[in-house]
């Protein structure tokens, strides 16, 4: 037998035991798809209601920072804007020597108070996780001086869009969940960046199939270390843990994946979460062809973030994921659990060896149809090896092509789920490309921990440059007035594409019209701009009239600048205004009121124009001169 054929016979082996490894994945994630739909039958459906009933828990959000000061603004401005959850801070951790980052985020905490530097003690840049600890003391200290206690902690990058819903899914979920993973979905980018979009095809499969199958049957479920939300008692056990004040270990470069390793080892409760909400885009009529209508969708609470767009790029990131989990973390936690928790284990560790036995397996194939090819020709190079093909050689090669057949099938359906018809067809090249970037990464991975082993010194953080979405890119993933309607079910999706037709003709705001066709009236519609504008409503049977001598208590100039923004001033009580608004009042005004109104701690609280039409027609007659 030839070196040839050994290698041969070695790669048919080593994909046929990879092929059944996917194959029992694939069966299973089926078999319980199938037993879930039947099982839900008889529950009432998700619906965005369900995460309003709950009382919003304090929420930490983390973000560690190397190097971010083109995103980080925009990443800050766009979570506070968009989010619909009030309770909430962010820690953003930040180096001594990355000044551009510190004035960013310095920029962004003028504005927005919620906001919170924290200095890392070291230069960066050292690790994720020595980032992350540094924030978690940061956020100790806040507790301490504020008197407050976080019981959500959140961990997200500079780069990443969260989800408007999701601060609210945690909320529904912990305490009973000590970890919570939502899925995340690469942006959509042009078709022809197919670096950008291998990572679209393989978190599309993992996070919509594989982890959910993992989790079925009592295995480990990872962190992705965005969009991941933790406990209060899950952060002060692991703490406790790992004492020094540190929450991560700084031996990996996969913190998020070790402190999911480490819930699972203390029997802590960890969640994979798919939920979907039903919201109304504007669709070509014919899915490619026609004029632009309203069309009801299932859209996923997930994160979404613009991923590498170049190989070099892809590479490196790649090759910290394959040498913090495949490496650092087997040599951390080497195999622990029970045999599904081992089981998920290897299948993260075996990752990057699959990879490299894909690469083989194709040029096997290529050999395999190039030597049948001549010989049917009669044209065979006699200088080029012959194969002895041995009828067990020949029923493993047509198995593999089975289970490749078998794996491009299930990676078209995941990422039409998430993508639709086109991404899903162009997803059949990207696999090998992905393949190749992948072994790449395996190479220079085990080429880094090998070095690393032998100096004795932690590879640094490598991280990637990142990029922020457009406006235009985030559209699709804003929550807009109709969703929150639509999500409750206080309108048809009917009627929200009447209005929605309308509004796109006539540029008014979506409310007003669908008022006036009396789909919802004015005073049903006011929770919801409450809820989209992050702003409490006003309540005039508890708020006293007030008297002229009260008002005056204000500088005219104050008055005067109150009245030019469009506010009413309903109520003082102390240091304390209540301004009544009619639109959202954005971070921007509440600044200024609070530098305008100086003494005063401000309060802005949303009614309607003929709400307060009449609770200032009240406080006239109430202060008109009296009559002799």
């Amino acid at each position: 037998m030839s070196k040839l054929e050994i290698c041969l016979i070695i790669v048919l082996v080593g994909c046929f035991v990879f092929g059944l490894d996917d194959l029992f994945l694939d069966l299973t994630y089926w078999i319980r798809l199938s037993l879930r739909k039947w099982k839900l039958r008889q529950y009432i459906p998700f619906s965005g209601d369900q995460l309003d009933e709950i009382p919003q828990k304090r929420i930490a959000l983390m973000i560690p920072c190397w190097q971010e000061n083109k995103v980080i603004g925009e990443m800050l401005i766009n979570t506070l804007r968009t989010i619909t959850y009030n309770n909430f801070d962010v820690f953003v951790g930040v180096y001594p020597n990355d000044p551009e980052t510190a004035v960013a985020i310095e920029a962004i905490q003028a504005v927005l108070p919620r906001v919170h530097k924290i200095v890392c003690p070291n230069p960066g840049p050292t690790s994720k996780a020595d980032n992350l600890n540094a924030i978690f003391l940061g956020i100790l200290d806040h507790e301490l001086k504020t008197h407050a206690s976080y019981q959500i902690f959140v961990m997200h990058d500079a780069e990443d869009v969260v989800h408007p819903l999701s601060f609210k899914l945690y909320n529904f979920l912990i305490p009973r969940k000590d970890m919570v993973q939502i899925p995340v979905f690469p942006l959509e980018v042009p078709h022809w960046n197919f670096t950008h979009w291998t990572y679209a095809d393989e978190f599309a499969e993992n996070h919509t199939k594989d982890l959910l199958t993992r989790e079925m049957i009592g295995g480990l479920v990872p962190s992705a270390g965005v969009g991941t939300a933790f406990s209060r008692y899950a952060i002060d056990h692991i703490a406790e843990k790992l004492g020094n004040g540190n929450l991560f270990n700084i031996r990996t470069l996969t913190e998020d994946y070790g402190f999911s390793v480490m819930l699972h080892r203390h029997k802590l409760k960890a969640i994979f979460v798919h939920r979907c909400i039903p919201r109304i885009q504007r669709k070509r009529r014919w899915g490619f062809f026609g004029p632009m209508v309203p069309k009801k969708e299932r859209e996923r609470i997930a994160t979404r973030a613009l991923f590498p767009t170049c190989y070099s790029n892809a590479v490196r990131q790649k090759s910290r994921w394959i040498l913090g989990i495949s490496f650092q973390e087997w040599q951390e936690t080497g195999w622990m659990g029970n045999a599904a928790t081992r089981y998920t284990l290897l299948r993260d560790r075996k990752g990057p060896v699959g990879n490299f036995l894909c690469l083989a397996g194709y040029f096997y194939v290529a050999y395999f149809a190039y030597y049948h090819f001549e010989r049917w020709l009669s044209l065979w190079n006699p200088l080029l090896p012959t194969l002895h093909e041995t009828s067990l050689m020949l029923l493993l090669f047509y198995l593999n092509v089975f289970f490749m057949a078998e794996r491009i099938l299930q990676r078209m359906v995941a990422v039409n789920r998430i993508y639709g018809p086109v991404a899903a067809v162009l997803s059949v090249p990207r696999i090998i490309y992905g393949n190749i970037i992948n072994a790449h990464a395996f190479f220079i991975a085990l080429s880094t921990f090998v070095k690393s082993a032998r100096s004795g010194h932690r590879p640094e953080w490598a991280k990637t440059t990142n990029a922020f979405p457009t406006f235009k890119q985030l559209t699709p993933y804003r929550r807009m007035l109709g969703d929150l309607l639509l999500e409750s079910s206080a309108i048809t999706s009917e009627q929200l594409s009447i209005a929605l037709t309308k509004q796109a003709s006539q540029h008014r705001k979506l409310g007003a019209i669908l008022v006036e066709e009396g789909f919802i009236t004015e005073h049903d519609l006011l929770p919801f701009l409450s809820r989209l504008f992050g702003m409490s409503v006003v309540n005039f049977k508890e708020i006293p009239l007030l008297f002229t001598a009260d008002i005056e208590r204000l500088a005219l100039e104050k008055r005067e600048w109150i009245a030019k923004k469009g506010l009413t001033l309903i109520q003082m009580h102390a240091n304390l205004i209540t301004l009544a608004a009619t639109d959202q009042v954005d971070e921007a005004l509440r600044v200024e009121a609070e530098t305008i109104l100086g003494g005063f701690q401000v309060n802005f609280a949303l009614t309607t124009q003929n709400q307060l039409k009449t609770f200032i027609d009240r406080q006239a007659i109430l202060n008109q001169p009296a009559a002799y």
